[in-house]
């Protein structure tokens, strides 16, 4: 930061690790007396508004639920072997239902093993079939594959990662704003399909090193976003507290030059539970908060100097 920049008032926390592009309580404090430029945040905000409403009526939502219910809802258990056997995992499926879904596991791949009920049949002794009972005999293993292990049709997406590069410099200079806040900032390799997480008692931002670079200042923004809002022991909704982290980032990134609404459309659509009506009602509640940290991002990343 320069030798000029303005002090931060930090206040204080100490939270666990929040995952990906979701979910980051944190320690700043607003400075009320930033105001961002009314006009031209409310043009950004509406074209969020427009940008999920427009998804959720092209299909694309519905494909996307349609292709979600084809995954099996795996019990704790099972969730737990398939992370120590695959960290790395995302979407899970038997070996059939890749077929089904159009996609084929590659040959040599490796599943994880999961516990399979065994299901059989009690017949009624009335010999009516509505009336035979159904009961879980004991357990065999079955096999899963992550995503990642097949090939074939594209899987319907609906926040898909940002790809390329951003411009020169953006991710150290936002990383130098995190700094101002009391963060700091690394590139990590994370499991399990996070894109990055904040760790208020740490004061630590973390972000997926793989992301493409363009995806990751987008990330970051979205942390930045729950840095300033949320403070730890903030009463806020889950899902509210995303579409605001992710509302600033996209705020963020057009200021920057970089159009992340193929991902941050998607994103607030699945937290608003594919109500655009919902996530309007949303944002406009949470517009002045969502304007003012936005502000304060871009104000501060405009006074970083940037050595390139």
């Amino acid at each position: 930061m320069s030798t000029n920049q303005k002090r931060y008032r930090k206040g204080t926390s100490d939270g666990g690790k929040f995952a990906p592009d979701a979910n980051a309580e944190s320690t700043v404090i607003l400075d009320d007396n930033v105001q961002p430029t009314a006009t031209k945040s409310d043009r950004v905000m509406a074209e969020l508004s427009a940008g999920v409403r427009g998804l959720t009526e092209s299909g694309k939502w519905q494909a996307y639920l349609d292709t979600q219910s084809k995954f099996h809802s795996y019990s704790f258990g099972n969730a737990v072997l398939i992370g120590i056997q695959n960290p790395d995992a995302t979407r899970v499926a038997g070996f059939n239902k890749w077929k089904e879904l159009g996609r084929q596991v590659r040959k040599g791949e490796h599943g994880a093993s999961i516990l399979a009920p065994i299901i059989r049949t009690k017949k009624d002794e009335s010999g009516d079939k509505d009336k035979d009972h159904k009961y879980v005999a004991g357990f065999t293993t079955a096999t899963v594959f992550d995503v990642r292990q097949t090939d074939g049709e594209p899987l319907p997406e609906i926040a898909p990662l940002l790809t390329g590069v951003a411009p020169e410099g953006q991710f150290q200079s936002l990383t130098e704003v995190a700094g101002g806040f009391g963060f700091s900032v690394e590139r990590r390799e994370l499991t399990g399909g996070v894109n990055g997480y904040c760790s208020p008692s740490e004061k630590l931002i973390v972000v997926e090193s793989r992301n493409d670079e363009v995806q990751q200042v987008k990330t970051l923004a979205h942390e930045l976003g729950h840095a300033l809002l949320h403070e730890e022991g903030n009463d806020l909704p889950r899902d509210h507290k995303e579409i605001e982290a992710e509302s600033v980032a996209y705020v963020v990134s057009q200021a920057l030059g970089i159009n992340s609404g193929d991902y941050s459309f998607g994103y607030l659509t699945s937290w608003g539970h594919g109500d655009p009506e919902a996530v309007e009602k949303q944002l406009k509640s949470s517009g002045q908060r969502i304007q003012k940290a936005s502000h304060q991002i871009i104000e501060q990343f405009g006074k970083v100097p940037v050595n390139v």
